[in-house]
Parts: C-alpha cells; sequence; structure tokens
C-alpha cells in the first residue's frame, strides 16, 4: 500500500527527491518529499530491493556526473505517528524502553542548539526528514518537540 517513488525536483534546484506515496483503492496520497541528493540529479531510475528497500540510481551533476546509487528505506508506520525516543537498541520483537518527553536524556553525539530529526531508518539526523523531533540542549540531552513534518 506504500511506493517511493524518486524524481528530479525542478523546483528546488533539480535536486534528486524521492516521496513515498500511500494507495488505498483508487486514492493516492502524497507524503512529504525528502531530498536524497543535494545537488542537481538526472537519469534518475529506482528498483525495489526489498518490501522496505528501494535502490536509486542517478547521474550526479554535483559530482564530475558520475553514476550514483543510494538505498533509501521506506519508513514503516510513519503516519501512525511517532511517539518518543527509543532510549536503547533493540532488534524487532524485542521490548524498549522510550522516552516521551520532554527531555530525552542518555544520548550521545549530539550537538548543542542542533535541531535533530527522523533520518529515513528512523535513527536521529540534522537533515530535514521526516518528522522534526526536538532540538538538542547539550552531547547527550534533547529536548523532545516532535512534529510530523
Amino acid at each position: 500500500d506504500k511506493v517511493l517513488v524518486a524524481y528530479r525536483d525542478d523546483g528546488n534546484s533539480y535536486y534528486g527527491t524521492s516521496v513515498i506515496l500511500s494507495i488505498s483503492g483508487t486514492t493516492i496520497t502524497a507524503g512529504t518529499p525528502v531530498v536524497f541528493e543535494s545537488a542537481r540529479s538526472d537519469y534518475i531510475s529506482a528498483t525495489t530491493l526489498s518490501s522496505d528497500k528501494v535502490l536509486v540510481a542517478y547521474r550526479d551533476d554535483g559530482n564530475s556526473s558520475y553514476g550514483t546509487s543510494v538505498v533509501l528505506s521506506m519508513p514503516l508506520n510513519i503516519d501512525e505517528g511517532i511517539i518518543g525516543i527509543a532510549k536503547e537498541t533493540k532488534s524487532a520483537g524485542e521490548n524498549c524502553k522510550v522516552s516521551l518527553g520532554p527531555i530525552t536524556t542518555g544520548l550521545s553525539g549530539l550537538t548543542a542548539g542542533n535541531v535533530y530529526y527522523m533520518d529515513t531508518d528512523g535513527t536521529l539526523c540534522t537533515t530535514k526528514k521526516y518528522a522534526k523531533i526536538g532540538v538538542a540542549i547539550s552531547t547527550t540531552e534533547l529536548r523532545q518537540t516532535i512534529q510530523e513534518l
């Protein structure tokens, strides 16, 4: 019921962009577009690797027009919303402690003052992706301001 579409966004400096489309019967709803290449991207092609991964190949004009590829993940259940931040690393099916906010402690590698988002694989990143998660108030603490983009 979901498909990832990759394209060159002419309205955004020709950057390589992807969007997840949700399909219900004959209705198609587009999610939030995500830039996967911050340079002009041409000849974009995509193929499914698995139920949640898509390989996207393209000409990267920001890198001497070399052929480039990336694997993009389709987040599962993104439409169900984000409830908090995992406080520990676990495997699928295992119980996990989740911080519901307002401040998550015990993280590492954050930069105070940076805004953090959910990356395509569910980890934190500083590039605008699927949802704004919060602002780092130290290298180990995040003030949650979870918002779907």
